[in-house]
């Protein structure tokens, strides 16, 4: 059986942040340079033996990083997926 994608979702930018806690207790919270976006995918068999389902996928990206560089780490990370469930 192999699988396919029929629609892909992809969430808003959301910032990763550093949290440091003080030896008094305390935290300060700082913002780095890196993001994540969650990608939903809906997949589906080939063969239509199986309802359709969602996989979310979580990717890191890095502001230094070009916009070519971050969609190409996002579809290597789909791809790799896929791959893992056809294998």
């Amino acid at each position: 059986m192999r699988y396919i994608i029929i629609n892909k979702s992809i969430g808003a930018d959301t910032d990763v942040f550093d949290t440091v806690i003080n030896e008094d207790g305390s935290q300060e919270i700082t913002p780095t340079s890196k993001y994540f976006v969650a990608i939903t995918l809906t997949i589906q068999d080939t063969e239509s033996m199986a309802n359709p389902f969602n996989q979310s996928l979580t990717i890191t990206s890095d502001n230094a990083e070009t916009g070519f560089e971050v969609n190409a780490a996002r579809n290597t990370a789909i791809n790799n997926y896929l791959d893992s469930i056809n294998n």
